[in-house]
């Protein structure tokens, strides 16, 4: 009988197959958010190099690159313009500068216009851009030009631009203040020391300014100092220093409520080798931490935060070496969902929220919802604190007073320091059921509940069919393994008869030897016995013959 031979790829296939019927059941765990993945990411390139450039985002979700220096060591300064679209990775040329700046600080107004001050010839230029009309005119110029001074946009709607260099290469220390409203400059009160290539955060919604680190000569050197200044008191008051001394770095203030200091280098000078370090500061417990690393070494580069979560870093220059690389890092992710509508009077809406964040460790979040007509007028409003950043299920109650009709629900999340992007649902409020209404609505419920569960039913009951059916041809191939390894020892006991048999049969074979070699000794013996007699008898006839003994030798 030939054995049959299972081939290990049968088998492992029988297994896979069962593995995979097993893993269709995953359809009832909770899906989750992608988890962030904490690591810089390449995004389009800008259309050429770009370093010292001002980079500003607005609330179209537009980044613009402008001015700067676009070649490499001697630098001069451009009058490029450039805009990025966030969401799609373009590009586009703008109308260019009025006068080229390199160095400069600038910030989005409370218009929308972009607003550049400084960094060029003359030092003091405001330069102030129209999106809507792609178009350029100036302001009243600054009292003070500075090269390499830092712009932030307060609660009040002024603009603060704080330290330099000025026009004739001294550091300073002034914060000037400009009223775009006016178009009018006023003086705040002088930061604690001189500073220049810091980097200038604005927090709690233009309410206070970190101005990190920055050279405290002209150029030479770096520090790790962090001032901060209250708009509404007009003082300064110093805050725990970065993990080390820096100039010439970028600054964001995310959307997770963190400040992060990305690249730089240990002097503010325009050319020498730029950190790939990125340090993030949170407000939660006061501490400096470690980032994730730049694929390269940067100074001189513009960062900007989105309120999506996202930071985009722009350009800098490493050594001599301009660069036009665009980097991203997702550090928070927001989904907010709403189920409900339309709902009664007396009714409820479920909200839910989940939060992703990758570096900060915030205390909690805030969770605003409130419900406005299609009028305009504001109704029911809701305010929820969430301790730790985890997925929550929030239930809205919806007056028994409301008014029927159509609203928009808008909810508002985030920190103290920083919002998401607001998101807004449709809602429609009936009058309130009466009670068959109510019964009858409960019935309907029910009923696509029961059907819902059917269908769940009918669905698990086919993956266990598919399950069976893996189990039972994996069964069929191991019942033929056992098959062929049944042949397989009815083949090793012939075998073994076989080999017994042999074995018989050369005993058989030893003891006709052993007799055989018995009878040829008994013969031979038998015949050196005769030999023996024959020889005996001879001597005797030999002795008889003689009878006489010879004589004696004579004399």
């Amino acid at each position: 009988m030939r054995s049959k031979k299972v081939s290990d790829t049968a088998v492992l296939a029988g297994v896979l197959a069962f593995m995979l019927a097993f893993a269709s059941l995953s359809f009832i765990a909770t899906p989750v958010s992608a988890a962030l993945t904490g690591e810089w990411v390449e995004e389009t390139s800008m259309e050429g190099p770009r370093a010292q450039a001002v980079v500003l985002y607005d609330a179209e979700g537009i980044a613009y690159v402008i001015g700067g220096v676009n070649s490499t060591f001697p630098y001069s300064a451009t009058n490029e313009t450039s805009s990025y679209d966030l969401d799609t990775g373009s590009w586009n040329s703008l109308a260019p500068l009025p006068i080229p700046a390199r160095g400069a600080a600038g910030v989005v107004g409370p218009d929308g216009d972009l607003y550049i001050f400084g960094g060029g010839l003359p030092e003091g230029a405001v330069q102030i851009y129209d999106p809507d009309t792609d178009s350029w005119n100036l302001g009243t110029s600054m009292p003070t030009g500075v090269w390499q001074g830092r712009a932030g946009l307060g609660h009040d709607g002024m603009i603060y631009v704080m330290g330099g260099v000025n026009e004739t290469s001294g550091i300073t220390d002034a914060v000037q203040i400009y009223d775009p409203l006016l178009d009018s400059w006023s003086l705040g009160t002088p930061m604690p020391s001189a500073r220049n290539s810091g980097a200038l955060v604005s927090l709690y919604q233009g309410s206070t300014f970190y101005y990190l680190g920055g050279s405290t000569s002209s150029w030479a050197d770096s520090s790790g100092t962090v001032y901060v200044y209250s708009v509404d008191g007009d003082y300064w008051y110093t805050n725990n220093d970065m993990p080390v001394p820096l100039a010439s770095q970028s600054g964001a203030l995310a959307v997770d409520g963190a400040i992060y200091v990305i690249g730089g280098g240990g002097d503010g000078y325009n050319v020498g080798p730029g950190y790939d370090t990125t340090y993030w500061y949170s407000s939660n417990d006061g501490d400096w931490h470690d980032g994730p690393v730049l694929p390269v070494g940067v100074r001189h580069a513009g960062a900007v935060a989105t309120t999506e979560g996202m930071l985009y870093l722009f350009g800098g220059n490493n050594a001599t070496e301009v660069m036009s690389t665009v980097l991203s890092l997702e550090v928070a992710h927001l989904e907010v969902s709403l189920s409900g509508t339309p709902v009664a009077q007396g009714g409820f809406l479920n909200l839910g929220v989940m939060l992703d964040v990758v570096f900060a460790d915030p205390s909690g979040y805030y969770v605003e919802a409130y419900l406005v007509s299609n009028s305009g007028t504001f109704h029911s409003g809701w305010d929820f604190w969430i301790p730790v950043p985890e997925p929550a299920e929030l239930t809205l109650d919806i007056s028994e007073t409301m008014p029927p009709g159509d609203y928009t629900l808008v909810v508002y999340v985030g920190y103290y320091s920083s919002n998401f992007p607001e998101e807004s649902f449709e809602v429609t409020v009936t009058d309130a059921y009466t009670f068959e209404e109510q019964l009858d609505m409960l019935k309907t419920n029910l009923t696509e509940l029961l059907d819902a569960q059917a269908a769940d039913i009918a669905d698990l009951e086919t993956q266990l069919s598919v399950m069976e059916a893996a189990l039972g041809a994996l069964e069929a191939q191991l019942s033929d393994a056992d098959g062929n390894i049944t042949d397989l020892q009815a083949q090793l006991d012939e075998l073994q008869n076989t080999l017994t048999e042999l074995e018989g049969s050369m005993n058989d074979v030893q003891t006709s030897v052993d007799n055989k070699a018995d009878n040829s000794l008994l013969y031979v013996v038998i015949g050196l016995l005769i030999v023996v007699i024959v020889l005996m008898a001879l001597m005797m006839v030999m002795g008889r013959r003689s009878g006489v003994p010879p004589p004696p030798p004579s004399a």
